[in-house]
């Protein structure tokens, strides 16, 4: 851009998954102190979440997403008809942020309509995938509204991350994103039950819901659980040293601890329990 003379006056349309429309508001954003741009959405993951509420970051080999700024764009196009395109591994590591979405709000309607139209989904019915997007969109903008710079509220988009993370990195990022944040539910339900904020009925369903959209809900054998633990200290959410989760209360809530905090403290032998036991 700086080669072909571009100025202030420029925008970037950014055209693709995650990946791309991150890295274009991340550039949007610096680029001549900030230029306005266009995100269109051409995978589940980021018409799910990448490319609604303005959080622009790159990984790097230590850590994902911690590299960026908030930046809105000026319009989201979600172009379903592209899903089409894409391999079957990538629409289930899109489904997670998507279910995700349903074990933190809608009070379970939106879990429910998953859990019902899973087959339906994957198989890209016009009229579900549109009901699904729409949804996504919903959920994530009216927490982002209230908390767009995740000074509190907007903590609760970060369910099944704090683990799921740590694993992308650990993993080398052989694991897809979804695919990632999937065993990151699955820790977080363990911690959940232990908590008791959800019944191991509840944790079973979720499990399910995850499996039957082709996603893993164990760690896999070549993860080294111990560096693992380790990782878990590179989350954006960690406090003066300490490991925070967030937790879903049943399906379809999530829990708000004391002073409205969305995240609770937890101890390392605590999570490396949850981790030993996945």
């Amino acid at each position: 851009m700086l080669a072909k003379e571009y100025r202030r006056d420029c925008g970037i349309i950014a055209v693709g998954g995650g990946v791309v429309t991150d890295l274009a508001g991340f550039i949007a954003g610096t680029y001549g102190r900030g230029v306005p741009f266009v995100n269109y959405a051409t995978t589940l993951l980021a018409a799910a979440d990448a490319s609604v509420g303005g959080k622009t970051a790159v990984d790097t080999p230590l850590a994902t997403n911690l590299i960026g700024l908030f930046n809105q764009p000026q319009k989201v196009y979600l172009d379903i008809a592209t899903w089409k395109t894409l391999p079957a591994r990538q629409l289930s590591s899109g489904m997670a942020e998507t279910i995700k979405h349903a074990c933190l709000a809608e009070k379970g309607v939106f879990f429910d309509f998953l859990e019902e139209n899973m087959e339906g989904l994957l198989a890209l019915n016009p009229a579900l995938c549109e009901h699904m997007a729409e949804q996504n969109c919903s959920i994530k903008y009216h927490v982002v509204m209230k908390d767009e710079r995740e000074s509190g509220l907007r903590e609760v988009l970060n369910l099944g991350h704090t683990v799921g993370r740590a694993i992308e990195t650990v993993s080398d990022y052989r694991l897809l994103h979804g695919e990632a944040v999937s065993i990151g539910l699955v820790a977080q339900l363990h911690l959940a039950c232990r908590l008791g904020y959800v019944t191991k009925e509840q944790a079973d369903r979720v499990t399910a819901l995850l499996e039957r959209a082709g996603l893993p809900v164990q760690i896999p054998d070549y993860i080294d659980r111990e560096a693992l633990v380790r990782k878990l200290y590179t989350d954006k959410k960690v406090k003066n040293g300490q490991l925070r989760f967030v937790v879903q209360k049943g399906i379809g809530d999530i829990v708000e601890f004391e002073g409205g905090s969305f995240a609770t403290p937890v101890t390392e032998e605590t999570a490396r329990e949850i981790i030993m036991d996945l």
